[in-house]
């Protein structure tokens, strides 16, 4: 079965790894948090509490990070369902707070500062600092210290350790040194070119996944589309089609997406986008096939709806945020409200 946690404004749904293929099989069920009461208790499933969440990640173990109370909480649900707050960031907090986060293989947390324009490094024993970028607004690259950023909205490790970073319309690469270079696409200059390197364009935020062979994925939101970015920066489209906003399932470009955000990539290969302004989840294959496995693009969650609980679209969400998948096929998922 699959389940999520749920609060005004967070859910995170899991999928059992052996489900079949089948779109009407993901099933939706309350892991831990409340539906209706927002908070930041802590506490095993229900009695725990959330509020404004921004970001999730996972760690080899299977703990579940998210970055909540509008981004200066960091807290951690257990694969039993049980809430810590492991941060309070309140006092490094600047508008508009912690938006992104990942964690690498040691335990380290990283988040995008969205108000400092930097990288920050939280350590399992609790101690932040400042990881990548000078604290000032660009696009410059560089060392650690003097590279700068624009709009940090997404963090990924391959692996050998690197943090892929999306940064405005860009892809920046940051070594472990903490020295960053554009990856793919430009900081500068919106489009929708499948090209190499920089010469490749995106538009808007980007979303970011990462699969076993460390091929990155893009949500490329704005342009409704599914991107996929070799080792080697060649970028290619998927899913979806450049300026074609939609909900059709289909085969590569004759699928249609509708501001996408989330993605992620399981063991096998399956790309899964949380198509946010369908308000679904949805999957596309290796083979290109893309389906929806939750929600419903012409009923999303509203007080007259089903709640969040179901199956495939019998389950109802308002502006899906996030979606990730765990080594086991488990699948965690935020719904904005």
């Amino acid at each position: 079965m699959k389940s999520f946690i749920a609060s005004p404004a967070l859910i995170l749904l899991l999928a059992l790894a052996s489900a079949p293929l089948s779109a009407q099989n993901y099933t939706f069920s309350t892991l831990a948090g409340s539906q209706d009461q927002a908070g930041s208790t802590d506490g095993t499933a229900t009695a725990a509490r959330f509020g404004q969440p921004r970001a999730l990640a996972l760690d080899g173990a299977g703990n579940l990070f998210v970055c909540s109370a509008g981004g200066t909480e960091i807290r951690k649900v257990s694969p039993a369902g049980i809430v810590t707050t492991v941060a309070d960031l309140s006092a490094s907090w600047r508008y508009p707070g912690f938006g992104s986060i990942a964690v690498d293989s040691a335990g380290n947390l990283f988040l995008a500062d969205l108000g400092g324009f930097v990288i920050r490094k939280l350590t399992p024993s609790g101690t932040l600092s400042t990881f990548a970028g000078s604290g000032v607004y660009g696009s410059t690259d560089g060392s650690a210290a003097v590279a700068q950023f624009t709009s940090l909205s997404s963090l990924v490790f391959d692996s050998a350790g690197n943090l892929f970073v999306s940064d405005s319309s860009s892809i920046r690469k940051i070594t472990p040194a903490g020295n960053v270079s554009t990856f793919a696409g430009s900081p500068t200059a919106n489009g929708s070119t499948d090209a190499s390197g920089t010469a490749a364009r995106f538009s808007g935020s980007i979303a970011l996944g990462i699969d076993r062979t460390d091929n990155l994925y893009a949500s490329d939101k704005l342009n409704h589309a599914i991107r996929k970015i070799t080792p080697t920066a060649v970028v290619t489209t998927v899913a979806g089609r450049a300026g074609y906003a939609g909900s059709a399932d289909g085969v590569g470009t004759n699928a249609h997406f509708f501001s996408p955000a989330g993605i992620s990539v399981d063991s096998a290969g399956n790309i899964f986008v949380a198509d946010t302004g369908n308000a679904t989840f949805r999957r596309i294959t290796p083979g290109g096939v893309a389906t929806t496995i939750g929600g419903i693009a012409t009923a999303p969650f509203s007080s007259s709806t089903l709640l969040r609980t179901g199956t495939g679209a019998n389950a109802h969400f308002s502006q899906p945020a996030m979606i990730l998948a765990s080594s086991t096929g488990t699948l965690f998922v935020l719904d904005d409200v």
